[in-house]
Formats: structure tokens, C-alpha cells, sequence
């Protein structure tokens, strides 16, 4: 009975043939997008603004570095705000 109803509102011009296959994406099309605005954008925004505040270091200014710095040289220099640890006093003879 509802199978014949659905023949008859497919055959008066319901969604049908492209404009179904369209429908049927358009959730999808629409997640992307979103995605893109809230996630994606903003990311690529941060990352051009990380490249440019790089290149714009020069030789002479301060920097605060989270952990390693590399060098042209390839050696690598821990920074730290730890002193480096002592080694232990020597026992005097009493």
C-alpha cells in the first residue's frame, strides 16, 4: 500500500533523479563547510601569523623558547630556567 503512494509521488515530480542525489549530500556539503569555518580557517590564520612573526626574528632579539633550539650548526641548546645541578659537597675530615 505505501510502496504504490511512493511510486505515485515520485512519477507527480518529488525529489527525484539529480536533485535527490544533491539532497542527499547536502548534510554532508554542509558539516564540511561548517568544519572549515570553525576549525580549519582559524588554523590556517594562526599558522601565516606563526610564519611571519618567525621570519620577522633578527639576529640580536630576545626570544622565550619552550624547551630546545635548534642551530644552523645542527647541535642542539637546552634551555632551561633550572640552574644546573651541583655536584655534591666533598665530606671534611674532622
Amino acid at each position: 500500500m505505501w510502496i504504490s503512494e511512493a511510486y505515485a509521488q515520485a512519477a507527480a515530480g518529488g525529489l527525484g533523479g539529480a536533485g535527490a542525489g544533491i539532497v542527499q549530500f547536502l548534510p554532508i556539503i554542509l558539516v564540511v563547510f561548517i568544519m572549515y569555518m570553525l576549525m580549519w580557517r582559524p588554523q590556517q590564520k594562526k599558522m601565516r601569523e606563526h610564519k611571519a612573526m618567525i621570519a620577522a626574528v633578527k639576529r640580536g632579539d630576545r626570544v622565550v623558547a619552550a624547551g630546545q633550539v635548534k642551530v644552523q650548526d645542527g647541535s642542539t641548546v637546552i634551555v632551561s630556567n633550572n640552574p644546573p645541578p651541583q655536584p655534591p659537597a666533598k665530606p671534611t675530615p674532622q
